[in-house]
Formats: structure tokens, C-alpha cells, sequence
């Protein structure tokens, strides 16, 4: 099993944050008394690398290479853990290492190769 939520290092040793809005249940914006859309502080994690490689368009234009991809990132979308085909994690890292620099793509090497 692939532990999804392991914490990602930035260069400083400690885990890196990045910003995003709030949602409601419902999926819309959650907004402050104003009127404002709120936005949170969230740790990043292998979900948010592995995440972000998936989603991102990397000049795949291959039918069944994007259905791949969509295919993997449902099985891991709301999930804390995840057992992954060796092609799965083959395709991610793959995705992660053209997306992400040294830092953050090593580490979502050694996560998923369980190392």
C-alpha cells in the first residue's frame, strides 16, 4: 500500500504548504462575511504531487494515454492509501518527473517505490 498522505520536504527539512480555497460540501467556494472566497493553508503531500502530475497536460494527446491517466487519478482521488499496478506507478513517476524539480520529484520516487 501507497501511504498518499506521507508529508512532501522542501529544501529547508521541513514539509512544504501551498494555498487553495475552501470548499463547501457542496463543492462551491466557501466565502468569508464580505463576500470573499476563503482561502486555507494546505501541507502538500504525495496526493498533491501525484495529484497535479496526473491532471497536468504534458502534451498527451493520445486518446488512451489521457484514460489512463484519468483512470489513475480516480482511483486515488479521497483515498489516504492505495495499492497501484507497477504501470500505475511507472506512469506516475514518469508524470511527476517531467511536472516537478529534484526535490519534490525524488521524493515521490522513493514513496512510491516503497524505499
Amino acid at each position: 500500500m501507497i501511504n498518499l498522505q506521507a508529508p512532501i520536504i522542501g529544501e529547508d527539512g521541513y514539509q512544504t504548504f501551498s494555498s487553495d480555497y475552501e470548499r463547501n460540501e457542496d463543492k462551491s467556494y466557501k466565502r468569508d462575511d464580505k463576500g470573499n472566497v476563503v482561502k486555507v493553508t494546505i501541507p502538500t503531500t504525495l496526493h498533491t504531487l501525484v495529484q497535479g502530475a496526473l491532471l497536468s497536460h504534458n502534451g498527451d494527446t493520445e486518446p488512451d494515454d489521457i484514460e489512463l491517466r484519468y483512470d489513475i487519478y480516480l482511483k486515488i482521488e479521497g483515498k489516504d492509501e492505495v495499492e497501484l499496478t507497477e504501470e500505475e506507478v511507472a506512469v506516475i513517476l514518469e508524470l511527476c518527473c517531467r511536472k516537478y524539480d529534484v526535490l519534490f520529484s525524488g521524493q515521490a520516487i522513493k514513496l512510491l517505490k516503497n524505499v
